[in-house]
């Protein structure tokens, strides 16, 4: 009876590893055709030229999915490859299911990305450079592609975003560490859930140090509606140095993505608007104990894109607060106050307003 069972275990592996090895040997088949197709294609229809160094099969990175891992990818504004890459990975891995390689239809499942950057440049006419280079050589778009794309998750890892506003000089970088985010249709809509662990800078033509490497941690769902282009985000986890807020919010994609965000939050301490303060400020007053009932209100309203700025309004207060310098045993106490910040919408910040009052 053991022999038996040992023997039926046998075929099992036997036959699993054969399986294997034939879906591999699939894999392997199609590798250069794939990546041949996806170069054809992207650098026939689209103004920009996209180049790869290398390729190779990754079985194990989104396991029971089968990966090619596209090495070096390059995505450059026009045909001349000796100037920067808007955007550019170390490796990209686009997975398939097994069972739509071996019937010949091809459709990206899952991407995860490793190392790389995507730089996007607001023009001051309102054009932006990823979306010149992605536009179409010839007015013939109606070219069904081959290469389809269903994506059920996607992730990111050492990958760095940044928007640079020409007209007003103002630059956003995001230094993403990891970024995970499942996709499911439901009718529709798409639904997602998103985790995100970055440090982003936000700085100026002249200013570079009040917001600059700043710890973000994001855990959020996320929901979007494909007929109107509106996503939604209910209330959500937002964590800033380490500080905890609450976020929610949505933004019309329609509608030059007009924002309509709102982040809240309360704590004990003065954490809390020291996770706001540019760094020195925040390590100063950090060696100091201190305490006090502290409420942080935000939102973020108005259009986004075509070089428009939304308007941010921020109240915060103070009450019962104090600093205890434990090294000279000093003390400040029955610190209380009320204050509000606005840009005014102006991305020159002309318009904007700092108040506080006891």
């Amino acid at each position: 009876m053991l022999r038996r069972i040992l023997r039926i275990l046998l075929w099992s592996v036997l036959i699993m590893l054969l399986l294997f090895g034939g879906v591999l040997a699939v894999a392997f088949a199609k590798q250069r055709a794939l990546v041949r197709m996806a170069l054809d294609e992207i650098n026939r229809d689209m103004a920009g030229h996209l180049t790869i160094g290398g390729s190779h099969i990754a079985p194990f990175e989104a396991f029971p999915l089968i990966c090619i891992d596209l090495e070096e990818v390059r995505f450059h504004a026009g045909d001349d490859t000796t100037q920067a890459p808007i955007y550019a990975f170390k490796d990209l891995y686009l997975c398939f299911r097994i069972w739509d390689l071996l019937r010949g239809y091809i459709d990206v499942r899952s991407i995860h990305a490793d190392g790389g950057h995507l730089n996007l440049v607001l023009h001051e006419d309102g054009s932006l450079n990823l979306l010149l280079a992605k536009q179409f050589a010839t007015a013939d778009e109606a070219d069904e592609s081959a290469l389809h794309i269903h994506l059920r998750d996607l992730q990111l890892r050492d990958f760095t975003f940044s928007h640079l506003q020409e007209g007003t000089g103002q630059k956003v970088t995001a230094r993403i560490h990891q970024l995970k985010a499942d996709f499911r249709s439901i009718g529709d809509s798409i639904a997602s859930e998103l985790e995100a662990d970055l440090h982003l800078d936000v700085i100026g033509k002249r200013d570079t140090s009040f917001f600059y490497n700043k710890h973000i941690e994001l855990d959020a769902h996320l929901d979007y509606d494909m007929a109107t282009q509106v996503l939604m985000m209910p209330l959500s986890t937002l964590k800033l140095q380490e500080v905890e807020f609450a976020a929610e919010g949505r933004v019309d994609i329609s509608h030059e993505v007009d924002l309509d965000l709102h982040v809240h939050g309360e704590k004990p301490d003065f954490s809390l608007l020291m996770a706001f303060a540019p760094n020195d400020v925040a390590d100063f007053l950090g060696q100091f104990r201190n305490a006090g009932e502290i409420v942080f209100d935000g939102t973020v309203k108005g259009r986004s894109a075509q070089g428009m700025t939304p308007r941010v309004d921020i109240r915060f207060s103070c009450a019962d607060g104090w600093f205890h310098n434990t090294a000279t045993d000093k003390k400040v106490d029955g610190l209380a106050f009320k204050g509000w910040f606005t840009n005014g919408g102006d991305p020159a910040l002309r318009a904007a307003e700092l108040h506080l009052r006891d």
